[in-house]
């Protein structure tokens, strides 16, 4: 038999020899195509990066939203997991999850968005209201209900402001129906009073009302000048009552003046008479008394509570 032989060169193991390095890969895993997301509501987004040749300690991924880098080039997880949170607006829908090796090769995964839109919260001011007038040293309510497309109405933040006293100290927690409630002094002066409510997607509202505050009333001053303790009179005869009152918060016309007995109760009214100097003259006549000791009391009333 002829065994033919063919002769081949010997050559070394690394002769002609390369080793080509695969492309790295990367997927969002978080969401897909056409994902609804709220505007200005963060989104946490994840993507899984492997290379055949390259363990994920040698990768680095960075996330890109509308064009612009969101989280710059960091080592994924052991696993090769990566993750971003991003904010949508309206404006932007692409959001790309780009990875890298050692050797600078690359790849990228992107998804398009549905950014829907979001709503601001909903404030409708009950107390106070600009058709009141209050006093400086009155406590006044304040109350407003609150609410929010998105958000539970007791996650809301909300804060009053007064364009004199500023920051106003009330409690702006609401309840679970979205009332807000509470009491608090105003200095005197005309305010502007703005209640401001924000929700977790930064969206806020601000809604105002004008409100005046006159200064702490000061009770009207009063006395009986006439006739004297322990006078005397017949029954069925006019006894003249006379009195002096002055208010400096208002006209005298605005007094309610009355008069009375511990014994017979309610006798009448009076007007005062403008003296000129600030005071009025305050004139009652009766013959109503019952034959006993009466004490005689006259009431002055302002428009404002105050009492002497």
């Amino acid at each position: 038999f002829i065994i033919p032989l063919i002769a081949m060169a010997c050559r070394s193991p690394d002769d002609g020899l390369k080793a080509y390095n695969s492309l790295p890969q990367i997927s969002i895993q978080s969401h897909s195509d056409g994902s609804i997301l709220l505007e200005g509501q963060t989104e946490n987004f994840y993507a899984l990066a492997t290379d055949s040749n390259h363990s994920p300690d040698e990768l680095e991924v960075a996330w890109f939203y509308g064009g612009e880098l969101v989280c710059d080039w960091t080592i994924p997880d052991e696993g090769g997991s990566s993750n971003c949170d991003i904010t949508p607006v309206s404006t932007e829908s692409l959001v790309r999850a780009e990875v890298r090796d050692p050797e600078n090769a690359g790849g990228n995964a992107e998804i398009l968005i549905d950014v829907q839109p979001s709503y601001a919260p909903e404030i409708t001011i009950l107390s106070p209201d600009s058709d009141t007038e209050y006093a400086a040293d009155e406590l006044i309510y304040f109350s407003a209900q609150l609410s929010d497309a998105e958000d539970p109405v007791e996650t809301l933040l909300a804060e009053w402001q007064s364009s004199i006293d500023g920051t106003l100290e009330v409690n702006t927690t609401p309840d679970s129906s979205g009332q807000i409630s509470d009491y608090a002094l105003l200095s005197a002066g005309e305010h502007v009073l703005s209640l401001r409510v924000s929700d977790s997607m930064g969206k806020s509202t601000l809604e105002e009302v004008i409100v005046s505050v006159r200064e702490a009333n000061v009770e009207p001053q009063c006395s009986i000048t006439s006739p004297t303790s322990s006078s005397s009179g017949e029954e069925g005869r006019n006894v003249v009552f006379e009195g002096e009152v002055s208010d400096p918060d208002g006209p005298l016309s605005d007094l309610s003046i009355s008069w009375s007995s511990d014994k017979d109760g309610a006798l009448g009214n009076s007007i005062a008479s403008a003296n000129g100097d600030g005071t009025g003259s305050v004139i009652f006549t009766t013959s109503d008394l019952t034959i006993n000791s009466h004490i005689i009391t006259m009431q002055v009333e302002d428009a404002y509570g105050g009492i002497c």
